[in-house]
This record gives C-alpha cells, structure tokens and sequence, in this order.
C-alpha cells in the first residue's frame, strides 16, 4: 500500500477510482478504513483518496506531535505528491477542522468542500467527553464496554440496540490490526482541543456544504449551523435518522448527497 515520507511522519493513504480528486479525512481516532463502504460507491466517479491522518491507522509513528494545521499540511503535501493541484474535499467531525483549516490557508487548492457532523470549533463538553474517553483507557477499562460507551455517542439505536450489529461493530473495532495508542489518541484530543476555526470563516469563499444528522449527538444541527453562520457560501443539508457517524450509518444517501453537490 503506498505511502509518502514526510519530514516526521510516513503518511498511509489509498487510492481508488478516476476521475475528479476528492479527498476523505476521517474523524478523531478513525483512519481510511472508516470510509468504507461509502469510499468504494463514491470511487465510481471520482478519484478518492483516503489519507490515514498522523497519530492514526497505518501513519508512522504514533509518537509523534499533531495539530490541525499539521495534518492540513499533510494533506496538502500528499496532493502535491500526487501533482493534484485542486481537489474536492469531505471532512468529518474532526476531518471537518482539518478541511476547514484548508480553506483558510490555502482556498484556491480546494475545488468544494463538504463538511459532514463538524464545527468551526469543538465545545467544552465535547473536550471533556473526550478527555474521560481518555481516561478510562488509561485505567484500563475493557475494550468492549469502551467501545460500546463511544458508539453511544456517534451511533443511533439500530446499531447500539441490536445485538448482532453492535457486536459486528464491536469485533472489528476491538480486532483491528491498527488499533490506535492511548499516547496517539491523547495527541487527536489535544489537536481537536487547541483548534479554533472561528476567526477567517468570513474570508473563506469556497462553496461548502454543512451536511448535519438530525440525531447527531456531538454536533448538533442546531450547533453546526451556527458555528458557520459567518461562512458566505454555504448550503445547509439535513439527513433524517442519522447520528454522528452519517456515511456509515446512511451510506446511500451521504454519497447520493455529495455526488450531487460535488457534481
């Protein structure tokens, strides 16, 4: 699989599909493997790409510093690799920051973006749930029941209440051969906690979509909408029945919804 050497870190990525660049950036502790299903149907008509962020996945090391702005610039540095000088961007939750961070500093790279269950910035409540996520790692709490407590946060109930999906969920996660460090994950907790988006949302002209789930838990419509308030051109969608993980819970339409904003 390929990857690409950068001054501190060895950067995974994947590539699937032709045609117009589109670049997926995962959420915190999520790597290019949480993109699937919704990676392959969207690799019918585009070129995806499917970084692993730093601190993260099949990226080398874990040990390593990490902030938004630097895994904007991973980004932007993998697209050079690639001679991709303009592409198409979907960011979730976290991966939102990171397209949100682009776009300030360096907007003409980026064709559209969708910012997908995110905002401009994370709350004090999101900062504390996080950092207990953290400590219950530390103390050593089985896997499964700390899995079972984040899927709360980022599933609905037709995962978190049916055995046999929960517990498909649960094996992948708790066997995945990358599993992320306690060290590594502490290192995305303090990246999300330092950012603040905020300030140059006014002056980012790309056209942008806020796609929000209605039972989002960590960000809510309500939340998300004003967070980008101050962002000029923005459409606003909705998708019914979703939490906060909105392409693996409603693969079809998060990719029928992109396909037609991206065009």
């Amino acid at each position: 699989m390929p990857t690409l050497q950068l001054s501190d870190i060895e950067l995974y990525y994947e590539i699937k599909g032709e045609g117009k660049p589109l670049f997926l950036l995962a959420g915190l502790m999520s790597d290019s493997s949480s993109w699937m299903p919704a990676s392959n149907s969207l690799a019918k008509k585009y070129m995806v790409i499917t970084p692993d962020n730093r601190c993260v996945g099949r990226t080398k090391p874990f040990s390593v510093d990490c902030s938004i702005r630097q895994m904007a610039d991973d980004v932007l540095s993998l697209a050079d690799n690639l001679g991709i000088e303009k592409f198409d961007v979907v960011g979730h939750s976290m991966g939102g920051f990171i397209a949100l961070e682009l776009a300030s500093f360096a907007p003409h790279r980026i064709a559209s973006m969708v910012l997908e269950a995110t905002s401009s910035i994370n709350s004090d409540r999101n900062n504390k749930l996080f950092e207990s996520w953290s400590k219950a790692l530390g103390q050593g709490q089985n896997l499964s029941e700390w899995f079972t407590e984040v899927f709360k946060w980022i599933f609905t109930e037709n995962v978190t209440d049916n055995d046999v999906t929960l517990n498909m969920f649960l094996d992948y996660s708790i066997n995945y051969p990358y599993l992320q460090s306690k060290e590594a994950f502490d290192n995305q907790i303090k990246a999300i906690r330092e950012f603040d988006g905020r300030a140059t949302l006014s002056q980012i002209m790309n056209r942008t979509l806020i796609l929000c789930a209605e039972k989002d838990r960590c960000f809510s419509t309500q939340e998300s909408i004003a967070a980008f308030a101050d962002l000029p051109h923005k459409q606003v969608s909705v998708i019914e029945g979703a939490a906060h993980a909105i392409h693996a819970e409603k693969t079809e339409e998060f990719v029928a919804i992109v396909s037609e904003f991206i065009g």
